[in-house]
């Protein structure tokens, strides 16, 4: 008899993943908040890939793991 409403959860990361997840979670967070105060933009560069650009200059890479300043 199939099982209906159960949805196998999977594997907890470890503790080390959690805690670069919480840190890039809340860069971002802050990332956004100079959006919104209208010191940065976001954009799309030629590679498809995210970059934040702060007004006064700062460029940021947004990969799937790592953000990177490059200006």
């Amino acid at each position: 008899m199939p099982v209906t409403g159960f949805y196998p959860q999977p594997r907890p990361a470890p503790a080390e993943n959690y805690e670069s997840a919480n840190a890039r979670v809340k860069v971002m967070m802050h990332f956004q908040d100079a959006v919104n105060a209208g010191n940065a933009v976001w954009h799309i560069n030629e590679d498809g890939e995210k970059e934040l650009h702060m007004h006064s200059g700062e460029v940021f890479l947004l990969e799937a793991t790592t953000i990177t300043r490059l200006k």
